[in-house]
């Protein structure tokens, strides 16, 4: 579940901060809708293979007075794995899916501290995420269907530059933080597992470079 996370997160942010991307109704409201998928594959021995796709879409609303961006989201999104680990209990081989709905608020704000360029970020969101989880040793088969509530948040500080015309450079780090619900659950043959909450923290730093591109 934790790369589903990371997928859903970096989809928001590049999402929204692509503005140039997006629908504009006047000269202050705009919608975006984007998707990506992606295939992973972890080989350490074991080995487990991941598909995700993931979607948002929304709304920002520009208030120019405070130089600052509001925006409502949804997001929803489905994953596929499977893996293989090979234990003292002999071969385990594992498959499920995650499939999750959620919405949040997104706000930036430009020019922060009146500096040119400086701009703060962040968003909070929350949602429920389903796993289907099966597992099957050479001694026991496991089937579990579980439904969690999740909880994310991310804040950021960044500074964009024109290098020359129609040519910007974006600086930035940004903080993401994830929980996922644990719980309790009763497989079809009465045994109980426990499972604990998941919580992530991860810190993202980059530089990302866009132009414009004028067709005379």
């Amino acid at each position: 579940m934790y790369t589903t996370l990371i997928h859903s997160d970096d989809l928001i942010t590049s999402t929204i901060q692509a503005d140039e991307k997006h629908f504009r109704l006047d000269s202050d409201t705009r919608f975006f809708a984007n998707t990506k998928g992606s295939f992973i594959k972890y080989n350490t021995g074991s080995y487990i293979d991941i598909n995700t796709l993931s979607s948002v879409f929304g709304y920002v609303k520009e208030l120019e007075k405070w130089n600052l961006e509001n925006s409502l989201f949804i997001e929803t999104g489905f994953s596929e794995y499977t893996s293989f680990n090979d234990t003292y209990l002999g071969s385990v081989f594992s498959n499920g899916k995650h499939r999750y709905l959620g919405l949040g608020y997104f706000a930036k704000k430009n020019d922060l501290f009146n500096q040119e360029g400086l701009y703060t970020q962040g968003y909070f969101k929350t949602g429920v995420i389903k796993n289907e989880f099966s597992v099957n040793t050479s001694i026991y088969n496991l089937d579990l269907d579980l439904s969690s509530a999740y909880f994310g948040t991310s804040l950021g500080l960044g500074y964009i530059k024109e290098l020359k015309e129609n040519i910007l450079v974006d600086l930035y780090v940004r903080y993401f933080y994830d929980y996922i619900q644990g719980g309790e659950v009763n497989t079809s043959d009465n045994a109980k597992f426990d499972y604990n909450a998941l919580n992530t923290h991860r810190i993202q730093s980059g530089l990302r470079l866009s132009w414009t591109l004028i067709l005379s």
